[in-house]
């Protein structure tokens, strides 16, 4: 029996490849650089699971994406993804804390009640739950708007993307936000 052999495809030969829609080669670009970029992200957030989140997240770009890319060099385009994901995914973590923050400074008074301490934990489960809720680009949008405190003009500019994406994806966001809080909104009058 004859077995044939096939010398392994440089990097450049793995990307345009990938641009024919190569699974195979998609394969061997993630066997070839996985363990190399999660040692990186790891070494850059120091958290598994967010690590692995940030692999797997460009990995799943690199594919859906892959005839939009121009890959001149694909370690370095690996690397830079990841790092660029990492600097997202640190952001992400310093907006929740912040958040967290907020409520706790808001809402959590020294003579505050067992009863008020529950429901405010619930309305931060609440809020956590409809924010995972919110699709990506939406819950990206919203974190820079209201918690960051952007104006529609510089979340446009930081994102590029046009301001009426920015509109009506606020719009989308508050109209879930509003349905997944109803319960904790008290109505004024008598």
């Amino acid at each position: 029996m004859r077995v044939s052999y096939e010398p392994p495809l440089f990097d450049d030969q793995l990307a345009a490849s990938l641009l024919r829609d190569d699974e195979k080669a998609f394969s061997e670009i993630y066997n070839r650089y996985w363990q190399r970029l999660y040692v990186f992200a790891l070494s850059k957030l120091n958290d598994e699971t967010g690590a692995e989140e940030t692999i797997q997240t460009v990995f799943v770009d690199l594919w859906q994406k892959r005839r939009r890319n121009q890959i001149d060099n694909l370690s370095s385009y690996l690397y830079k993804a990841v790092k660029n994901k990492c600097i997202d995914h640190i952001r992400q973590r310093l907006v929740k804390d912040r958040h967290e923050e907020f409520l706790l400074n808001t809402f959590v008074d020294e003579d505050m009640g067992t009863e008020e301490l529950l429901a405010l934990q619930e309305l931060k489960a609440v809020i956590d739950l409809s924010m995972k809720q919110l699709p990506e680009k939406t819950r990206e949008i919203f974190k820079l708007s209201r918690l960051d405190g952007l104006s529609v003009r510089e979340v446009s500019l930081a994102l590029s993307v046009p301001q009426r994406t920015v509109e009506y994806h606020l719009a989308h966001a508050l109209k879930v936000m509003r349905g997944c809080l109803r319960d904790f909104i008290v109505f004024g009058g008598n």
